[in-house]
């Protein structure tokens, strides 16, 4: 069934917009990132072993902070981050679901906070799946069973608020290696009140790297110059301000800086699905699905899969159409995934037909390689 239906007011056209990013090394964006690793390590594993993906959803992660007494010039890790494992995965000859699990957190820590590489205990308590659910998943069918009753969705293209909120943090996460005094823990929250958007951000500075508080501020005002700068390049006509840290106080000598340039060696935790949607933002004024993509097995979890196709079919609808376009997909455990009830809200709805015909080739023909595509990495996520 596809149901077609019009906007009744773009988001882009509201007076109001929040969009929230949480970096790469963010603690909740570490800990998708882990779990999704975890998943797609087990995936090949999985081909290796028995010539396709077996069962499994890794979505159930969570880091415990350690402990850091930063100060400028230095500081030290005085308590390891906990990596907690859990979920189900089917077990293997070869090698521990363990080994793969520490693997996982190691490359990933390796690439968003390697100071905290030497500061790291795990818990693993990955169990195997239950028996309905992985007869659900070994049907031997072409066309894979849904694991869950669930919705997916996606739109596109991004607001000029989604997009900045996207691309600032995407451009300091380019320039923190050049920089040197800032790690990779940054979040950009984009408040827009009609042509107004305010940035408020927050980055984790490196203490190391800081000889003192005047050194520390000058730093927050030179970012921030390059910022608004990069964000007004960006900004298609809205007014741009920016705030960095903005509970810093010199009077009570409060000042964002860690060891590692994540939060997570002592002030936050993190845990799977706490952080961005799949198309890397978090935004509470579109629909959204509060499912966990990350971790997810993508074979049969539409929690996982319908999140991402409903990315591609908008982005294919609107390249296609011009009509900004918004998908809704919703499944039924056990029913055929590559056959859900696909709701469609458009810009324009004089293009129906065309959107009616793309989702369905889509779906008779693209959908199918959406699992190489996601081990691949050639999709968003």
């Amino acid at each position: 069934m596809i149901n077609i239906e019009k906007y009744k007011q773009y988001p882009g056209d509201i007076r109001i917009e929040l969009v929230e990013r949480k970096g790469l090394g963010h603690p909740d964006t570490i800990a998708d990132m882990i779990a999704e690793e975890f998943s797609k390590e087990l995936s090949r594993r999985y081909i290796e072993e028995y010539g396709r993906i077996m069962h499994h959803n890794v979505d159930k992660l969570e880091l415990v902070g350690g402990a850091a007494t930063p100060r400028f010039g230095g500081g030290e890790i005085t308590k390891p981050v906990t990596v907690f494992f859990s979920g189900r995965a089917t077990m293997l000859k070869g090698i521990s679901i363990e080994e793969i699990a520490m693997n996982s957190a190691r490359k990933v820590f390796s690439r968003v906070a390697p100071r905290l590489l030497d500061h790291l205990e795990f818990i693993i308590k990955t169990r195997p799946g239950s028996p309905d659910l992985v007869k659900n998943f070994n049907t031997g069918k072409k066309i894979p069973r849904s694991n869950d009753t669930s919705y997916g969705s996606g739109y596109w293209p991004l607001t000029t608020t989604e997009r900045i909120a996207l691309e600032t943090e995407r451009y300091l996460q380019e320039q923190h290696e050049k920089h040197g005094f800032y790690g990779t823990d940054i979040k950009v929250m984009a408040n827009r009140s009609r042509d107004k958007l305010l940035l408020t951000i927050a980055i984790a500075m490196l203490a190391e790297k800081i000889k003192d508080k005047d050194e520390y501020f000058s730093l927050k005002e030179e970012l921030k110059r390059e910022v608004l700068e990069y964000a007004k390049s960006i900004s298609n006509g809205l007014k741009v301000d920016a705030e960095i840290n903005t509970a810093d106080s010199k009077s009570k000598n409060i000042y964002y800086i860690t060891v590692s340039g994540t939060s997570l060696e002592s002030g936050d935790d993190g845990a799977v699905g706490r952080g961005n949607r799949a198309n890397g933002l978090i935004t509470p004024l579109r629909h959204m699905s509060l499912e966990a993509y990350a971790g997810k097995n993508p074979v049969s979890h539409v929690g996982k899969i319908y999140n991402l196709a409903a990315i591609e079919l908008a982005r294919k609808i609107y390249e296609e159409t011009g009509s900004e376009t918004e998908v809704l997909l919703l499944s039924q455990i056990g029913k055929p995934i590559n056959k859900p009830f696909i709701n469609i809200l458009l810009r324009d709805r004089s293009v129906a037909r065309n959107a009616r015909i793309i989702a369905k080739k889509y779906f008779e023909e693209e959908f199918q390689g959406i699992t190489e595509r996601i081990l691949n990495e050639e999709i968003i996520g």
